[in-house]
């Protein structure tokens, strides 16, 4: 198994998101996961972003009224400076309180951080 933190842009690409969280710590818990930390672990080398568990599932036929909230938690997010860079099903889950971002490394920075 590779040591991903070892890979050239792994860790600047981690230490970006962790910042864009930051950026977005005013839509933390409600439109994205909770920013719990990040940093290296040990004396390691691996690198690690932190967040929240967001319970929910992939929004399918049975979630489309979902729809409407992810575009709206999309909305927040643009207005804020930043640009997703990866939506898709995949990335957006459903939950009790609407829908929440999962925010993979595809979170890019339009003019924010």
């Amino acid at each position: 198994m590779a040591d991903t933190c070892k890979q050239r842009g792994v860790v600047a690409s981690l230490k970006h998101e962790a910042l864009v969280y930051e950026h977005l710590a005013a839509l933390q818990g409600t439109v994205i996961p909770v920013l719990l930390g990040c940093g290296f672990w040990r004396d390691e080398g691996i690198f690690l972003v932190a967040t929240s568990i967001v319970e929910g599932e992939h929004p399918s036929s049975d979630t489309a009224a979902a729809y409407p909230a992810a575009e709206k938690a999309l909305r927040m997010i643009h207005v804020m400076g930043v640009v997703h860079g990866d939506i898709r099903e995949d990335n957006i889950l459903v939950s009790r309180q609407g829908a929440a971002f999962k925010a993979p490394v595809g979170l890019q920075n339009g003019s924010g951080p």
